[in-house]
């Protein structure tokens, strides 16, 4: 309210500024200015910015990395149109893919299981390198499977009903056993593992006690619960993919995959151009 008040005070008082007699001291030094206007746009007050708007998203929820690796996503799964899954990433029915999610699978395979959601903000990565006879250090997600918000997964392994939460982080070559618990901001250290049904917390995880029966259930309704949901989000952000290939079209954007041979040598045509023009610039 104060600010409001001194601001409306200051306007007042440039309504009735005249040039022979300036009473406020920090108008002296803007005693060259003419006009009201003026005044106002040297202290701010009608200051413009100019509006930013972005024709063309170029974000893609799906990228195909390489010759072979892109997303396998079930027909009946969700991916926030926000996400982005990269490489050779499984999404599984019923699974859901939260806004902000990102997947990199760029080398090995990253699997999303049955109705397992990954929420909000997370970030799932596989590593290149095998991590041992048994591990190509993929990730390995099971059905029913809860990662809260924020998480950071890189090379793990969870089974089927576990429980991730929010902000935690699990290591290269971690794992958690089926029916498990990590608690909220926890950190598995590399090859750390969490056998089946305890319930671990802190930084670095330790084990507190064993998952209760109740929190089994919860854990099987919450997967459930979110599947739900992701039907209506589904719904809701859905799209028609022809509108949106004749709205970009439009626009005289490429969208997809190119075939014609004519768009091909025109993009080829503009980009020899392009660098004609900026080899010229650089060489004056």
């Amino acid at each position: 309210m104060r600010r409001v008040g001194l601001s409306t005070v200051r306007r007042a008082a440039l309504a009735r500024a005249t040039f022979d007699e300036v009473n406020d001291p920090y108008m002296v030094d803007h005693i060259e200015a003419k006009t009201q206007e003026q005044l106002e746009e040297e202290l701010g007050y009608n200051k413009k910015y100019p509006d930013y708007t972005d024709e063309y998203n170029k974000h893609r929820q799906h990228v195909v990395f390489g010759e072979n690796l892109q997303p396998f996503i079930a027909q009946n799964s969700f991916v926030a149109p926000c996400a982005t899954l990269v490489g050779m990433v499984e999404v599984w029915h019923e699974a859901s893919i939260w806004y902000r999610v990102t997947i990199k699978a760029e080398n090995k395979l990253v699997r999303i299981g049955y109705m397992t959601n990954i929420q909000d903000g997370t970030v799932i990565e596989e590593v290149p390198e095998e991590l041992g006879p048994d591990h190509d250090g993929s990730v390995m997600i099971g059905n029913q499977v809860t990662v809260g918000h924020g998480c950071y997964l890189r090379a793990c392994t969870i089974e089927d009903n576990c429980l991730i939460g929010m902000g935690s982080i699990l290591n290269t070559g971690s794992y958690v056993e089926h029916g498990s618990i990590l608690g909220a901001h926890s950190v598995l250290r590399p090859f750390q593992r969490i056998p089946h049904g305890q319930v671990w917390v802190g930084n670095p995880a330790r084990y507190l006690r064993d998952v209760s029966d109740e929190e089994l259930t919860r854990i099987e309704k919450g997967a459930e619960k979110y599947s739900q949901a992701s039907h209506e989000h589904c719904d809701a952000t859905y799209l028609q993919p022809m509108e949106l290939y004749r709205e970009a079209e439009e626009k005289g954007y490429c969208v997809g995959h190119v075939e014609s041979e004519g768009v091909i040598a025109n993009l080829k045509s503009i980009r020899d151009k392009l660098r004609s023009k900026f080899s010229s610039i650089t060489k004056e």
